[in-house]
């Protein structure tokens, strides 16, 4: 696992980079407002043509001074990635690829009915492997909404952050299959066409379930199937939503938090170590504790 002493020592030239520029950013910025506000001020005859062009002068600073610091922060961001890729993911899967800037396409995310895409969607880190054979992806996902006052104020609040995975299914299944905790988010038009009730009062009591045929929502969540994902449900940090569709599983756990991205401003911490063995451990405990490498229910062909 995760080294922090030699990983902190490996990128601590580019963290001590990101902390200076943004001091020095800082400053620059402030010493320009200010001087500019003194100057306006002691001049006698104050034009609006004069704080226009003084208000252009401090956009172009922020901007030098912004894309100077976002760039700094981005390299270290990008090395700490690299690093954890090669020392935590890579040795723990197999056929490990990463996208730092790529992830689930928003249609999938919409289409699936997996979380509420609202009005910004911002994907991320994706990560592509396999664990004991079964293939799986996860992605950082957020989603804001965005609402405007009477006055014309807008609001933006952030309405999922957290990780979407994908795992080989073990049943092929035609239709569509959705689980969710009861205070997960719900596309109101189709749930209620669409819930249906198991055969299990207490995994009724904990999810909602709909699905495009019931009849194959029955032949998937079998007793065994649902005792299991029961016990895996223990294990998540986060609300969640499990959505069957054909030969995949997907999974979106709402949990507040980006797996991969550390903070500039202090080293890396056992919370950042803890982190990523959450996302590993999840990968992990889904594939085995939902038996996903049994094979017994695929066609001859995928077998």
């Amino acid at each position: 696992m995760l080294d922090l002493k030699k990983v902190n020592e490996a990128v601590a030239t580019e963290r001590k980079s990101v902390v200076r520029t943004r001091m020095v950013t800082l400053a620059i910025e402030i010493t320009v407002i200010v001087a500019i506000v003194a100057m306006q001020i002691q001049a006698q005859n104050v034009q609006f043509g004069s704080w226009f062009v003084w208000v252009i002068v401090i956009a172009i600073v922020l901007f030098v001074n912004e894309s100077i610091y976002g760039g700094r922060k981005r390299n270290y961001v990008s090395k700490v990635k690299r690093i954890i890729l090669d020392t935590v993911f890579m040795p723990t899967f197999d056929d490990v690829t990463f996208s730092e800037h790529g992830g689930i396409s928003i249609e999938t995310l919409r289409s699936r009915r997996l979380v509420d895409t609202a009005d910004n969607q911002y994907v991320n880190d994706y990560l592509c492997g396999s664990h004991n054979g079964i293939q799986f992806t996860r992605t950082d996902v957020k989603t804001e909404s965005e609402s405007t006052d009477s006055e014309g104020h807008t609001t933006t609040s952030t309405v999922f952050k957290g990780q979407v995975y994908s795992f080989d299914f073990n049943k092929v299944i035609s239709e569509y299959v959705r689980v969710s905790d009861k205070n997960f988010w719900t596309a109101l038009g189709f749930f209620k066409k669409n819930r249906v009730k198991m055969d299990d009062g207490e995994f009724n009591e904990l999810f909602d379930v709909t699905t495009s045929n019931e009849h194959e929502t029955f032949y998937v969540f079998t007793p065994h199937f649902m005792n299991r994902y029961k016990a895996l449900h223990q294990k998540f940090d986060g609300r969640a939503c499990m959505v069957i569709d054909g030969a995949l599983l997907y999974l979106a756990i709402n949990n507040k938090r980006d797996s991969f991205e550390p903070n500039a401003f202090s080293e890396l911490d056992e919370s950042f170590k803890q982190s990523l063995q959450q996302d590993i451990d999840i990968i992990k405990i889904v594939i085995d504790d939902l038996d996903l490498t049994n094979d017994l229910f695929l066609p001859r062909s995928q077998t």
